[in-house]
């Protein structure tokens, strides 16, 4: 019984390029006569914090994702839910998609931050090439900065954007809310931040 971490939506023409492998391992896994299931996580909740310190000391946060929706879910909560599967098995031949408990466009996003860390950060939509260039700016070799920018056009397309129950249904806890992990991250950090923490058994924070 084979369990493979895939991507959201993988199999509807998503235009992200890493969908492309995904939706291949996937046809030949089905293909082989392996028991399997498909785990198609939502990206990553971390991601919310990728240039955190930029974002706080500018204001701003920037990139392509447009004002598509995306249901991040936290690796810990993508990890409970594979392990449930490998520990008591069932689900063979299922496409589970794995997500948080709500979609958030890039403006709920930079509010969020604003409330948690008490900095103001607004959200300002960029091209895909201004994307690319800042990833270069930041050191990532080009090719990988124009993988990554493609994500951001999944998102516009509406390739993140759904929400399931998999991970309370599997796991028989609730998956961690953007909000949740943004104040377990941030607040307390600055002084102007929101102090309470919230414990939570799915997300442990750093």
């Amino acid at each position: 019984h084979v369990l493979y971490t895939s991507i959201a939506r993988a199999e509807h023409d998503n235009p992200a390029t890493v969908a492309a492998d995904h939706r291949r391992t996937e046809a030949a896994l089905i293909e082989s006569g392996v028991p399997y299931t498909m785990l198609r996580n939502s990206p990553y909740t971390q991601l919310v914090l990728m240039g955190i310190e930029t974002m706080l000391a500018t204001g701003t946060l920037l990139d392509n994702n447009g004002y598509g929706a995306t249901a991040y879910v936290t690796r810990e909560d993508c990890a409970a839910v594979a392990a449930e599967v490998l520990a008591h098995g069932g689900h063979q031949g299922a496409i589970l998609e794995v997500t948080g408990p709500r979609a958030h466009t890039q403006v709920d996003i930079a509010a969020l931050i604003s409330e948690f860390s008490g900095v103001p950060v607004r959200y300002l939509p960029i091209s895909d090439e201004a994307t690319v260039a800042d990833l270069v700016a930041a050191g990532m070799g080009e090719p990988e900065a124009r993988s990554f920018a493609t994500i951001g056009k999944a998102i516009r397309d509406g390739y993140t954007n759904v929400v399931t129950d998999t991970v309370e249904r599997i796991t028989g806890q609730p998956p961690t809310s953007v909000a949740e992990f943004l104040e377990a991250r941030l607040a307390g950090r600055w002084p102007s931040g929101r102090q309470r923490i919230t414990d939570r058994r799915a997300f442990r924070p750093a």
